[in-house]
């Protein structure tokens, strides 16, 4: 005579668990929207570009699980729209690094330096590692013509672990040197130019937001018409 076992119930998510991560979600996406509408009337197109899709991704994914997969698929697209523009904005910063080095200069001085602290938990095979780094924070004013301006960018690259200690050696408080500005966009200055390392991460991020949200969007759209069906 054999003997009938009940197979172990899969465990599923905490709904209060749930619904926090939904209405975290909500207040990220609609922040984000606020945000992206401000922007969107000024000259950072692209910024609002990424701000509204975080918005849509937030709203969608946050209102998902209680209104069905099109809201989810909304989340996905919003998703494609925040790594659209990304990845622009990282290849415009790419394209304007070289140019860097023979942008007029402006005195800079130094009203600024010195370092937040951060943690991160890295995992290496089964085990996680506890890191704590320092990034530089170095802000500095310059004028162009009549125009002062201030600037906490040191490269057009993104500031690399572990160059904390160098840069802060480097840029004492009100110490002067030259801000290398943007003839175009003279808010826009660095105090060391044509630096490259890093300048792929944030186009390699946003094909990566994209090819995410559009698996996603595909997917939960799919499932919104199975729903109708």
């Amino acid at each position: 005579m054999s003997e009938n076992h009940a197979l172990p119930e899969e465990p599923q998510p905490s709904k209060i668990s749930l619904s926090a991560l939904s209405s975290a979600l909500l207040i990220l996406g609609c922040g984000s929207l606020l945000a992206g509408l401000g922007y969107l009337f000024s000259d950072a197109k692209l910024i609002a570009m990424i701000l509204l899709g975080a918005g849509l991704f937030g709203l969608g994914f946050g209102l998902g699980p209680r209104f069905g997969p099109a809201w989810s698929a909304i989340g996905g697209a919003g998703l494609v729209l925040a790594g659209i523009g990304l990845l622009l904005v990282g290849l415009g910063t790419f394209e304007k690094t070289p140019a860097s080095i023979h942008w007029p200069t402006a005195p800079a001085t130094i009203i600024r330096s010195d370092a937040e602290s951060y943690t991160t938990t890295e995992k290496v095979g089964k085990d996680e590692n506890i890191i704590s780094y320092q990034v530089a924070i170095i802000e500095y004013n310059y004028s162009v013509g009549d125009t002062n301006y201030a600037s906490s960018q040191i490269a057009l690259a993104p500031q690399q672990r572990g160059d904390a200690a160098r840069l802060l050696t480097k840029y004492p408080i009100y110490k002067q040197f030259r801000a290398y500005y943007n003839p175009d966009n003279p808010g826009e200055a660095v105090l060391e130019p044509g630096k490259r390392k890093g300048n792929f991460l944030q186009p390699l991020i946003g094909v990566l937001l994209m090819v995410v949200g559009s698996l996603a969007a595909i997917r939960k759209f799919q499932r919104y018409l199975e729903t109708l069906s």
